[in-house]
């Protein structure tokens, strides 16, 4: 065989090769390694009673074996909606045959904060910092009453005139204070005093 024969089969299959490689690293660019599985896809939060808290389960699509592993973690989420844990890693015991996966938890900012209703919110999950499956959320936002209660409830305040003919003298009654609290946050805002 001359040279000039080996060359030219040496270069086809340099050529072949760089196909090869290029083919393969496009095929796994495009495919996703998870996959996400919501227990609801609409989310009420009502500013009287809160929020029940939906689950995200993230697995692998293909079942991990060995020592193989997938960093899960997800973009940052707006809307109101919050979500954690921040970060999870699969393997093959929570991500192999028969794995439960990684739970995460989504749920409202406190009092509704945020909050539109019938947006449409997505929660774009990543492997390895690569956007992968994500899960859209729709919400739906409940602002029947204040998120605010006063203690006590009801409040008397009493003021006394006494005199039978004008000018009256008037006598303020003890003061009250007032206690004004978030249902959501349960979290004392301040005191109002009326004397």
């Amino acid at each position: 065989m001359d040279s000039s024969v080996l060359r030219r089969h040496g270069s086809t299959l340099l050529a072949l090769m760089v196909a090869l490689t290029v083919g393969s690293s496009a095929l796994k660019a495009t495919g996703n390694l998870l996959t996400a599985t919501a227990s609801a896809t609409t989310l009420t939060c009502n500013t009287a009673t809160g929020t029940t808290p939906a689950t995200i389960v993230v697995k692998p699509v293909t079942a991990l074996t060995g020592s193989a592993t997938i960093a899960v973690t997800y973009a940052a989420v707006s809307g109101g909606i919050s979500v954690s844990p921040a970060n999870g890693t699969l393997n093959s015991t929570n991500g192999g045959s028969g794995g439960v996966g990684l739970t995460f938890t989504v749920t409202f900012a406190a009092g509704c904060t945020g909050v539109t209703n019938l947006a449409t919110t997505p929660v774009q999950f990543k492997q390895a910092g690569t956007n992968d499956v994500s899960v859209t959320l729709t919400t739906n936002l409940t602002a029947t009453t204040s998120g605010l209660s006063a203690s006590p409830s009801p409040v008397t305040i009493s003021c006394v005139a006494a005199g039978s003919s004008s000018p009256y003298t008037y006598t303020v009654g003890p003061a009250v204070t007032v206690n004004v609290l978030s249902n959501a946050l349960n979290f004392k805002f301040g005191q109002l005093a009326r004397r």
